[in-house]
């Protein structure tokens, strides 16, 4: 009701009858968002305290089998360092859902993020947002650790530009905004829900967890993977949610994966290499040559400083 009376409020002002009681749109749009937070803030206080039993999300090994048959090669999409993604369709009380089941790697997943499957379980299952890829439930019966997805039909954003499929498109300039635009929304969701210190933390956000539905848009997955740990498992403390997505906005600008970089600079050096280009207004040199002629200078200009504000060692400078 908050939300609802901060939007009454400023629509009632837009309306009234003295053209000089109305405010301006700066007024407008500072009260939309404010209603837009306060509304965010209610959904996820809401979804925490009324979560349901976690093992009402349990779903028995059998079904699993019998979606993926028996999590078969065939029906393999994907192989991640934290796992190994099937795709399958749940039956009886599932209503025939398309779903992701992703089999965690239990000595690479608790080795790399000190946590176990339940802490993870109890934060992915509590929050709900069009950019946050919906959970369907888990398993960890027969010494298996599984989580389940709903099961986005254009894959994520690393196929479109490692081109793994065959005939995969290339991503439009205008798409590529779309799926940036995504992400920060649903980055600002999570840190509504976490609270803004949880921005310093270290994430595991990246294109291989930036999933595309049908409208290409986009659902980020696993963000949870080390968000709860106590301790910060890479050796760069810059290292965050902003500067993980400053990385993909730069891998969306260029068509390559940041470890292409690789080839030409070691992966410490990488940070200043990318200071040096802005500093001599040389970054144009990374824009992939499918969406040069379709972006508009003023809009590139400004998706670079956003870009490169991200990933800036100094907090001052994050946008």
């Amino acid at each position: 009701m908050n939300s609802f009376h901060t939007f009454n409020k400023i629509a009632h002002e837009c309306v009234n009858l003295k053209l000089e009681n109305r405010p301006t749109l700066e007024r407008v749009i500072r009260k939309i968002e404010q209603s837009l937070t306060i509304q965010l803030k209610h959904q996820e206080s809401a979804s925490t305290t009324t979560t349901r039993r976690l093992d009402s999300f349990l779903i028995p090994l059998k079904e699993i089998n019998l979606a993926t048959q028996n999590i078969n090669q065939e029906t393999r999409i994907g192989s991640y360092e934290y796992g190994v993604v099937h795709r399958g369709q749940l039956y009886e009380r599932w209503q025939n859902r398309t779903m992701a089941v992703t089999r965690l790697n239990s000595k690479t997943y608790l080795s790399a993020w000190g946590q176990d499957f339940k802490k993870e379980l109890r934060m992915i299952s509590s929050l709900q947002h069009q950019n946050i890829s919906p959970f369907i439930g888990y398993c960890d019966q027969g010494k298996k650790t599984i989580i389940v997805h709903e099961y986005d039909v254009n894959g994520n954003v690393a196929n479109y530009l490692e081109n793994k499929r065959n005939n995969l498109p290339k991503l439009t300039w205008a798409q590529r905004l779309k799926i940036c635009l995504g992400v920060a929304r649903g980055l600002q969701c999570l840190h509504l829900a976490f609270g803004e210190d949880n921005q310093a933390t270290c994430g595991n956000i990246n294109c291989e967890n930036i999933l595309l539905d049908e409208t290409m848009d986009a659902k980020i997955s696993f963000f949870g993977l080390s968000r709860q740990s106590h301790t910060n498992p890479k050796p760069d403390e810059y290292i965050s949610d902003m500067y993980s997505f400053g990385v993909i906005m730069f891998e969306l600008l260029s068509g390559r994966r940041a470890h292409d970089l690789n080839e030409y600079a070691k992966p410490e050096e990488q940070f200043y290499l990318f200071q040096e280009y802005y500093r001599n207004i040389d970054l144009h040199i990374f824009i992939d040559e499918y969406i040069r002629d379709q972006i508009d200078s003023r809009c590139l200009n400004i998706l670079i400083e956003v870009a490169y504000r991200c990933i800036k060692k100094s907090h001052q400078l994050c946008p």
